[in-house]
């Protein structure tokens, strides 16, 4: 890496690091940013200990919305959190890059080509140590249990008990781990 790329890497950091802090409401003694975080409206945020973000993560939502991080968390590159009113996320989990979790979704009504009508919210609550493999989505009103894994370019929208593994479109359970 050239000089002055690192100098305006070093200095971007920075940056992040302090749009981050802005936004915590507890700042954790221990987070690793690899590179550029962006943020856009969430209204409550918090972080865990030991967490490392990678690059191009976008945290978005309402003013109300509340996004919650937990403790050892490891987010890839390119992953999009959108948080209309409540996203959890609990200790130990890996969140494969270009993964997208999202608890909104439009109402509509009337035949095709009618408008959208208003947004809907739901929360998604991930349980702890939980593997979210490569390209996954995960909808609004989503809850997946502990120790489950998603495969890797799975739809998730509803529920994925505990210690399940769960690929597909939509993401469906095909075994149990023991």
């Amino acid at each position: 890496m050239r000089f002055f790329d690192r100098i305006f890497y070093h200095y971007y950091s920075l940056l992040c690091q302090r749009e981050l802090a802005s936004r915590l409401v507890r700042a954790p003694k221990s987070l690793v940013l690899e590179g550029r975080v962006f943020f856009s409206g969430i209204g409550k945020f918090t972080i865990g200990e030991e967490c490392v973000l990678r690059n191009g993560i976008s945290f978005e939502g309402s003013k109300t919305g509340r996004l919650s991080i937990g403790n050892r968390v490891c987010i890839g590159n390119n992953v999009s959190i959108s948080c209309c009113q409540e996203v959890t996320i609990g200790d130990g989990i890996a969140i494969a890059s270009n993964s997208y979790i999202i608890d909104s979704d439009h109402a509509f009504s009337g035949g095709p080509g009618a408008p959208f009508d208003r947004l809907i919210c739901s929360p998604v609550r991930i349980g702890k140590n939980v593997w979210i493999a490569s390209g996954v989505s995960i909808l609004c009103g989503s809850v997946i249990g502990d120790g489950a894994i998603i495969g890797a370019g799975a739809v998730v929208k509803g529920m994925i008990p505990a210690n399940a593994i769960a690929v597909g479109v939509p993401a469906k359970v095909i075994k149990m781990r023991q």
